[in-house]
């Protein structure tokens, strides 16, 4: 009798191996392919085992190999899937993250200058160009084609904080251009004022709880 180790394997057991092979190296370069390479390989394997079963003098009974790395390969297919997604979940999260903070990042640093301008005295058009001028450099973070601020201030008159808030965050529209509202300081000493430079942005993402943020500064 002929040593069952000596027969030839059953026809498809090579290439379920192969195919095996192949789908366990094709899990991160090219899922959709290593799916389907997996599926050959099993039923390969199995269609092998049958053909061996069945015909026990003429091939011997092939490994599960095949049949082992395909369902592996399907197995990690998902895994691979998950931490993929994970990772560009990530990555754009933080994408996300820098922008709005380089937009927010505009707004608190030129607040300053503006009300300090404004407390020494400037009009509105030197404010504008110390906006069109001093900051012309400064991209809009979610569109480097846009400056990073709106250039026009309107000028609001008889609103107390709470009120210019409302106007600069109305005005914000523009995801990650700056915007200010100016309301000039009267210094008459019969009746004086405080005044107010307030500033916004539109975040994507809600920075607090609230996808604009919003800064005051008062001018004497």
């Amino acid at each position: 009798m002929q040593n069952p180790d000596q027969l030839p394997e059953a026809p498809g057991a090579r290439a379920s191996r192969l195919c095996g092979i192949w789908a366990l190296v094709m899990v991160v370069p090219f899922f959709p392919a290593s799916l389907i390479l997996a599926i050959i390989a099993i039923v390969r394997n199995l269609t092998a085992r049958s053909r061996a079963g069945k015909a026990p003098q003429a091939y011997r009974m092939p490994s599960r190999a095949g049949m082992i790395m395909g369902a592996a390969s399907i197995l990690a297919v998902p895994v691979f899937v998950f931490f993929a997604g994970v990772t560009v979940f990530v990555v754009m999260s933080r994408r996300t993250w820098a922008k709005d903070q380089a937009a927010v990042a505009h707004l608190s640093s030129t607040l300053p200058e503006l009300a300090a301008k404004c407390a020494s005295g400037a009009t509105v058009e030197k404010l504008e160009a110390q906006l069109r001028d001093g900051r012309a450099e400064l991209r809009n973070p979610w569109n480097p084609g846009a400056p990073a601020f709106e250039y026009t201030l309107p000028v609001l008159s008889g609103l107390d904080e709470g009120g210019i808030r409302e106007a600069a965050r109305l005005r914000a529209t523009t995801l990650g251009q700056t915007v200010f509202v100016v309301q000039l300081p009267v210094r008459s000493a019969s009746a004086p004022r405080k005044g107010f430079v307030a500033g916004a942005v539109r975040t994507r993402a809600a920075i607090g709880e609230s996808p604009v943020t919003l800064q005051v500064m008062a001018v004497d």
